[in-house]
This record gives structure tokens, C-alpha cells and sequence, in this order.
């Protein structure tokens, strides 16, 4: 009977609700940097970015994938700003994150880490993550979630086993994988959870838990032994 080795959270729509507007900005900022800088027709900003998007599981490598030469840092600066208008800190996912035990808590997103770590900032939740906690687009290089390869990556860099990790995240084709693998699987629905990739049934399959946000409570009740001083799964 151990600890876990790792909690691992994806960041939009796990850490905070999608509900709050954040991705509704930030998506409305890809949009707009597609024609500003990239001169995607407007109008046709939206249809090319799912296109790519629905194949290549992460904005910037499908718009690459497009052919459009993007430069790192400008994009991502550009399309992530605005973390403390729209992000603020839920007591109830404090506590759930603390209240957990594990060895080590980490962010596993296709964000990049600096603008991640901004959000989590604005969240104050770098109470309990440090900022090399952080594993994001840059950490992939030209992978993303959910790719196996940067699944192993993260195990190999965090020193730690999948069936001793718990994953948390909004995303069933993420979850599927981390599942595959070994890990225990918590799936945050959120008022608009990407259920798209999966039929909704298959939540159950991938899923040990469903949960609508990540507080306290729910975790809790659906997952209790998450918070056992000795977890064991």
C-alpha cells in the first residue's frame, strides 16, 4: 500500500472551468491571429482551424500542419493573454488538490509552459505546483497529447509509473490513452466536455471516475480512495 507516484492535470477545462469564458477568449484570439497574421480569410478562420485541429489534437501543430509558418513565442503570447480577467481561484479545487496525496503533482497540457504557468498563477495554484511542474508544448516538442510518446515522455521525466498516477481530464481521447497505460482515470465533463472524440457510453470504459468540475466534494465521492493517506489501487 503506496502513495501515488503523480497526480497529473490537464490544465483548460480541468483545473478551472470552461465556464468562466477563458477558452471562449482564447479561442476567439486564435481566430483573430489566423487573420491578422496568418491571412485566413475571415469568415473562414473557424472551419480550417477544426479541420486541422480535429486531426492534429493541438491549434499550433495543425496550423502548421496547414503550412502556415507560425513563430512560438508571438503566437502563444498572442492567443493567451488575459488569465487574471478570466481565471480566479476555486476553493474547492484548492482543497482537492491538496487534500490528495501523491509524491508529486504535475500539469500535463498542450499549452505552452509559460502561459500555463500564468494561469495557474492567476488560479493560485502555485501553492501546490511549482513552476518545472509545468509540462507543455514545448516540453512535446512536435508531439501533443494524445500521443503515447509524450505520455512516455512525462512518466520518464516525473520518475513514475502509470498504474501508481492518477490523470485528471476533460478530454476522453487524452484519458483513453492515459487508461491504455495503466493510469487511474478521472474524467471533469465541465458544462462542455469534448465528448467528440468518444461517444459519451464510453466514458465508463475510461473513466474509474466522472466528475463535472474538479472540487473536493465530487472527487471525493466519486474516488474517494484518491484521498486515502495510503491509496491503493
Amino acid at each position: 500500500r503506496t502513495t501515488m507516484d503523480a497526480l497529473i492535470f490537464d490544465l483548460d477545462g480541468t483545473l478551472y472551468s470552461h465556464a468562466n469564458g477563458y477558452e471562449e477568449h482564447f479561442r476567439s484570439k486564435i481566430f483573430e491571429y489566423m487573420r491578422t497574421k496568418l491571412g485566413v480569410e475571415e469568415g473562414r478562420e473557424e472551419t480550417i482551424w477544426k479541420e486541422l485541429f480535429q486531426i492534429h489534437n493541438q491549434s499550433l501543430k495543425g496550423l502548421r500542419a496547414g503550412g502556415y509558418v507560425i513563430e512560438d513565442e508571438e503566437y502563444w503570447e498572442f492567443i493567451r493573454g488575459g488569465t487574471d480577467e478570466y481565471l480566479k481561484p476555486d476553493p474547492r479545487v484548492h482543497r482537492a488538490v491538496e487534500s490528495m496525496p501523491c509524491r508529486r503533482r504535475v500539469v500535463f497540457t498542450n499549452c505552452n509552459e509559460k502561459q500555463a504557468w500564468k494561469a495557474i498563477r492567476s488560479l493560485q495554484l502555485d501553492k501546490y505546483f511549482r513552476e518545472q511542474d509545468v509540462f507543455g508544448a514545448s516540453f512535446m516538442g512536435n508531439h501533443c497529447k494524445p500521443e503515447e510518446v509524450v505520455f512516455e515522455k512525462l512518466l520518464q521525466a516525473i520518475d513514475a509509473r502509470p498504474e501508481k498516477c492518477a490523470m485528471f481530464e476533460d478530454s476522453l481521447k487524452n484519458l483513453k490513452q492515459a487508461k491504455t497505460m495503466g493510469m487511474t482515470t478521472v474524467f471533469v465533463t465541465g458544462p462542455r466536455a469534448k465528448t467528440s472524440d468518444c461517444v459519451p457510453q464510453e466514458a465508463s470504459k475510461y473513466a474509474d471516475a466522472v466528475v463535472a468540475e474538479c472540487t473536493f466534494e465530487e472527487l471525493s465521492r466519486e474516488l474517494p480512495t484518491l484521498f486515502h493517506a495510503q491509496a491503493q489501487f
